[in-house]
């Protein structure tokens, strides 16, 4: 969470609670959406904070941000992706529709594919030649 989304958060309590302003009045004089007001207001609600302006900006993020909870992504199974891509007719863009399928709330195409790098540089073999140049010439 950024500072400034804290900094706006604490304006929106204490706009709300102590200066008694309505919602949308908090919104239009921080600058934010209703939505992230209404959130806000909320969360706190729902924590049954007696004093939430006496909150560290850390405590209180805690409480407005909560983490997600364990929503680890499933791995795609790189072994097979590599196996099928040597397939003609086959694309990575094709292997991450299979995978959205079985897994619909696995990774983006984005993510999937530098995944997919990251595994390739892990597994791949490269020969590499060393020489000075001008010394040797390569004729394909």
């Amino acid at each position: 969470m950024r500072r400034k989304e804290m900094e706006k958060a604490q304006e929106i309590l204490r706009l709300s609670l102590m200066k008694g302003l309505s919602q949308r009045e908090a919104a239009s004089a921080t600058g934010c959406s209703l939505g992230v007001v209404n959130t806000v207001l909320s969360r706190v609600k729902e924590a049954g904070l007696s004093d939430p302006l006496n909150l560290s900006a850390k405590e209180l993020g805690s409480i407005i941000y909560p983490a997600e909870k364990g929503k680890a992504k499933a791995e795609p199974d790189y072994a097979y992706i590599d196996h099928e891509l040597k397939k003609k007719g086959v694309t990575l863009t094709l292997l991450w529709e299979e995978y959205k399928m079985h897994n619909p709330h696995g990774y983006m195409y984005t993510q999937f594919c530098d995944k997919y790098r990251e595994y390739r540089k892990k597994n791949s073999v490269y020969m590499r030649k060393v020489y000075k140049a001008g010394e040797r010439m390569s004729v394909f």
